[in-house]
């Protein structure tokens, strides 16, 4: 159409915030129902729904039991694609503002972050300085999901959801802002049905191929279809763009309570009817967000125009809608899991929550642009030089202390937090023509900040962050003066180039010089399992290599560190041994074929031959009473050995009350990934090298040996005196254990057997052990009882009736010395010769004809 052809365009558009309110109080409504009455469930289906089956005996809710009628909660129903409203609007309204002119990007881009995200950061802060002082549990602020969340980004499975549900939907904005500049252009170019047509066929492929290929997907196929992917979305923005068009082409305000009216029920209708099977979710969402629209925009012009009072409260209320969306869900979902028990007085708090939507929203708008004008005129004037250095000296102070000793209380980090936002608020509104090195104070303590409080996993890469810091804001001090002041560029090329370098770092060390760092070395052998926490992934050939250990662990169909053992006896005089333990019987730091209990089988083969020997080896690094109690239940209805063979260490009084959760945030075991790819400090190469020179540091200036080397010689088991490992509760809960695992093998008729493995610095000499702690007299006995764990178990095993195998005296005795590795708890290969060994030697009595 030419230009002689338009009318003139009204400039604005009233009714656009009064129809954000009603939307908005439809979303309330919604909301309120769903936490007090059964969810809605046909706007987007889940992976739970059954393809192309009809929902219609479902489609009036069961609200017996409630404090809702059902007509009530089946409005709230209806109004579950109230959100769609809102695409339609935004669409609408920013197409409007371009008023059909090309769109400069930045200054669009400039002006929607302007818009979007300061009440959205400050509702976050809010949030978690409100749960940490109220001492509610709240999600991690120390998480890179929590940066991910502030910056709106949510296209995970983990994300969708985080913090608050309704927040989705700044994602799903954020897609959109993106993608305008090329859609207006896209618009203007080919006009509004090609433009039209063209993202209507590529919301339906989006959508259609979520629906027929969800297993494709990296997220429930609900989220994709609600907003994860702004694609299952686009049509409804490009409906209300087109929309904006054609209202301006035309130069009216809309058209007619009565003709919207009329297009708005068979619209709404048909999505409606499409909502109710699988296929007919491909254009269930367009239709019902544009029949929604078109009934608001009739109640508005029919009933609530006219009203001028009436009328004013409303705009008003669109106008704050934005800020009372973002924080009204949050509390109620508080209150209704408080009062869960309190049906009436939780029906109440939520309509109170509700009614305080619109006036909450205001001050969290006014508030937040309150705030930001008067940071801003802060800093501009020539207080952010003062502030900025304070903030980052002190920032800088509280990561040196991390590393020295974890400061973890939840008020730390959301003050680290606030920090980083402070300080790059001064980077990016302060001015210029500050001192290099207090821009450089600044850029270290920032880059610092944003690795230890939202990259990092919480708990590593202490100094990784602050060596990273250095060097980043160093280059970009740099490389500023090569670019002529352009910060941007600056550190651009300094991330780009410190992210290579160590990246590059850490695949060669990680490929030809690995240490262990956070999760266990053992972990890509590991599995979960549903009873034992954990155990070795069946039918494995896994190489590890980690520290001084080069090793195959090889695993039979079960996940057992044997070969394939039949259920059935080969024989009907077959000695079949079990063994039970943990890392030493796995055997960790040599090949299966290496270790003892393969060692045991040939021996005893041939020692007893020609009666046939199966060793069955169960053994799993890390187990413990609870793991190993439980295998025994497990493996021996399966197996009926003659003898069972539980190996204990001297940790094991350690391990008596583990659980699943700290056994899994502690190998590594079942543990959910970084939710961004980023340098892992949680098994940084790098990380951990810094962390040991940290440590050779430490121990050279105070003459203390460091925590890693107490921790590698197990001395809290072997100190005299008070001992909380050696409690009576302790004491009980192991003889507990080992009780159970007796009973369970007499019950399938074979012998229970324990068999003690000491620690490292009770058999080797000082020499022999890189960690041996010195400055520490282990044979003062006043102070440390090296044969505390041995008597503790022998006395544990007699007192249930049960043969008792010391290996001390065999490892202190062999000839060929080390039986330990250097730097680790476990057994060389002549480790292993000892055990089987004295092992064999007791068996082979016992057992020869």
């Amino acid at each position: 159409m030419s230009s002689a052809t338009e009318r003139p365009a009204p400039s604005t558009l009233d009714w656009l915030n009064p129809l954000r309110a009603l939307a908005f109080l439809g979303i309330v409504h919604t909301h309120l129902t769903e936490l007090v009455a059964p969810r809605a469930w046909f706007t987007n289906p889940s992976s739970r729904w059954a393809q192309d089956v009809s929902h219609l005996d479902h489609l009036w809710p069961d609200a017996s039991g409630t404090l809702l009628p059902s007509p009530v909660v089946f409005l709230g129903w209806l109004g579950d694609e109230m959100p769609g409203v809102f695409i339609v609007l935004s669409g609408l309204a920013l197409a409007w503002s371009s008023a059909g002119a090309a769109v400069d990007p930045g200054a669009f881009y400039r002006r929607r972050l302007a818009r979007l995200y300061p009440p959205f950061v400050a509702l976050h802060l809010v949030v978690f300085l409100g749960a940490s002082v109220l001492g509610l549990a709240h999600a991690p602020i120390n998480a890179p999901a929590t940066l991910l969340s502030m910056l709106g980004i949510r296209p995970s499975e983990g994300l969708f959801f985080y913090i608050n549900p309704s927040w989705w939907f700044v994602w799903l904005m954020v897609q959109l802002y993106l993608v305008f500049p090329w859609l207006n252009a896209g618009l203007r170019r080919f006009g509004p049905r090609a433009f039209f047509a063209a993202t209507c066929g590529f919301t339906l492929l989006c959508r259609g191929y979520a629906l027929y290929a969800p297993e494709t997907l990296p997220m429930e196929v609900y989220h994709a279809l609600t907003g994860a992917f702004f694609g299952t979305r686009l049509v409804e923005f490009t409906l209300g763009m087109v929309a904006a068009d054609w209202l301006r082409r035309r130069g009216s305000g809309g058209p007619t309570a009565r003709q919207a009216f009329g297009l708005a029920v068979p619209l709404y209708g048909a999505g409606l009817a499409c909502a109710l099977t699988w296929t007919g979710a491909i254009v269930s969402n367009l239709l019902m967000s544009a029949g929604l629209t078109l009934f608001l925009f009739a109640l508005w012009r029919r009933f609530i125009e006219p009203r001028a009072r009436v009328a004013r409260v409303v705009d008003w209320m669109g106008s704050v809608s934005y800020g009372a969306f973002l924080w009204h869900q949050l509390p109620m979902l508080l209150l209704a899991t408080r009062l869960n028990d309190r049906p009436v007085a939780q029906f109440e708090a939520l309509f109170v929550v509700a009614v305080l939507a619109f006036p909450g929203g205001w001050a969290v708008e006014r508030g937040t642009e309150w705030a930001r004008l008067r940071i801003d005129a802060w800093v501009r004037g020539g207080y952010g030089g003062a502030v900025s250095t304070l903030t980052s000296l002190v920032s800088l102070g509280v990561l040196g202390a991390q590393g020295l000793r974890p400061l973890d209380a939840p008020l730390v980090w959301w003050a680290l937090t606030v920090a980083f936002g402070l300080l790059l608020w001064v980077e990016v509104r302060g001015r210029p023509g500050e001192h290099w090195a207090a821009r450089g104070l600044r850029w270290t303590a920032l880059v610092a900040l944003l690795c230890r409080v939202f990259l990092f996993t919480p708990g590593y890469g202490k100094l990784l962050a602050l060596a990273l810091a250095l060097v980043i804001a160093a280059l970009a001090l740099v490389f500023t003066r090569a670019f002529k002041g352009r910060k941007g560029r600056a550190f651009a090329l300094s991330f780009a180039l410190v992210a290579t370098v160590a990246g590059a770092s850490e695949w060669a060390l990680g490929r030809y010089a690995p240490l262990e760092s956070g999760d266990w070395g053992e972990a890509p052998a590991l599995t979960p399992h549903p009873t034992r926490h954990y155990a070795l992934k069946p039918a494995a050939d896994v190489h590890l290599r980690y520290n001084a250990y080069d090793y195959h662990v090889r695993t039979n169909s079960l996940g057992l560190a044997s070969p394939e053992i039949p259920d059935a006896r080969p024989t009907h005089d077959t000695l079949r041994v079990l063994v039970l333990g943990d890392a030493f019987s796995m055997p960790e730091g040599v090949d299966t074929e290496q270790g003892y209990a393969a060692r045991l089988e040939a021996a005893l083969s041939s020692a007893l031959a020609p009666r046939v020997v199966q060793v069955v080896n169960a053994g799993v690094t890390g187990y413990g009473p609870v793991e190993v109690r439980r295998t025994a239940a497990e493996l021996l209805p399966r197996y009926t050995p003659d003898v069972v063979v539980m190996q204990t260490f001297i940790d094991d009084l350690g391990q008596v009350f583990a659980e699943a959760e700290s056994r899994y945030a502690r190998v590594g075991v079942g543990t959910a990934e970084p939710l961004v790819p980023y340098l892992p400090a949680r098994r940084s190469q790098l990380g951990v090298r810094l962390d040991r020179a940290r440590s050779a540091v430490l121990e050279h200036l105070t003459g203390r040996p460091s925590a890693r080397r107490l921790g590698l010689s197990l001395l809290e088991y072997q100190t005299a005196g008070q001992n909380a490992y050696y409690s009576e509760e302790r004491l009980e809960s192991l003889r507990d254990a080992w009780r159970t695992v007796r009973d369970t093998t007499r019950a399938h008729g074979g012998e229970l057997v324990v068999m003690f493995v000491p620690g490292a610095v009770a058999v080797s000499p000082p020499e022999a052990l890189d960690y041996f702690p010195f400055g520490y007299d282990l044979t003062d006995t006043a102070e440390f009882d090296l044969d505390r764990p041995r008597r503790a178990q022998a006395e544990t095993a007699v007192s249930l009736g049960l043969p008792f195998i010391d290996l001390t005296p065999a490892l202190r005795a062999h000839t060929a010395q080390p039986v330990y590795f250097p730097d680790a708890w476990h057994w060389t290969v002549e480790g292993h010769v000892v055990a089987a060994a004295a092992l064999g030697t007791w068996l082979e009595t016992r057992f020869r004809r």
